[in-house]
């Protein structure tokens, strides 16, 4: 036995970009998305900027967005759990928060 109690199999992603969206929108970080599973993913973040209980997590290779609340931090990563389904945001909007240059703001 491997040690791990996971209901949901994670798996690797090649550490793909990610950003944490607020609920209104607004971009809040920049992160990696280091694995994932049906349930969940584990992240790691570049700064120390603060990290809310309650986002959307953009996976900016597939260009989906997905509901996601933290469940642990520790250090530079953190892991969440998602609590809806994913969904493809509109062109305009998934290129307003994507990419190098994002809107800040919305």
């Amino acid at each position: 036995m491997d040690g791990d109690s996971r209901l949901y199999p994670r798996l690797r992603t090649r550490l793909r970009p990610g950003k944490l969206v607020s609920n209104e929108g607004g971009f809040l970080a920049d992160c990696a998305i280091i694995d994932r599973s049906t349930r969940g993913a584990r992240l790691r973040f570049f700064d120390d900027t603060a990290r809310p209980e309650h986002f959307s997590l953009l996976d900016e290779v597939e260009g989906v967005m997905q509901p996601a609340r933290l469940v642990w931090s520790a250090g530079s990563e953190a892991g969440a759990c998602f609590t809806g389904l994913r969904e493809v945001p509109e062109a305009a909007e998934l290129a307003r928060v994507s990419g190098r240059y994002y809107a800040v703001e919305r």
